[in-house]
């Protein structure tokens, strides 16, 4: 692929995406909202795969682990979260405590 060259747009349904992130084969991109859910878009096809109305705060940061299997979550309200990438389910939670 040539650096800077467009290949996909993708126009979100929504006004308020927070943080993205995109899977190592760069074909899904994962992007959290300000109304907690987070959803999953195929770059190859511009489609909306998935849509987790996660019942958490507003995303502020998202990671595909390095084989693209797993999706962690990070919500304002110190919520952490494990998902499987490929179905959205989450796998682990836990509140994250102030020091």
């Amino acid at each position: 692929m040539a650096a800077g060259k467009e290949i996909r747009t993708i126009r979100f349904p929504w006004e308020n995406p927070t943080c993205m992130a995109l899977a190592a084969d760069g074909q899904t991109l994962a992007v959290g909202s300000s109304d907690g859910a987070i959803r999953f878009w195929s770059l190859v096809t511009g489609a909306e795969v998935i849509k987790n109305p996660a019942p958490q705060d507003q995303v502020n940061a998202l990671a595909f682990s390095r084989d693209g299997r797993l999706l962690v979550t990070v919500a304002r309200g110190r919520t952490v979260c494990l998902r499987e990438a490929k179905t959205g389910r989450e796998l682990w939670t836990r509140m994250v405590e102030e020091s």
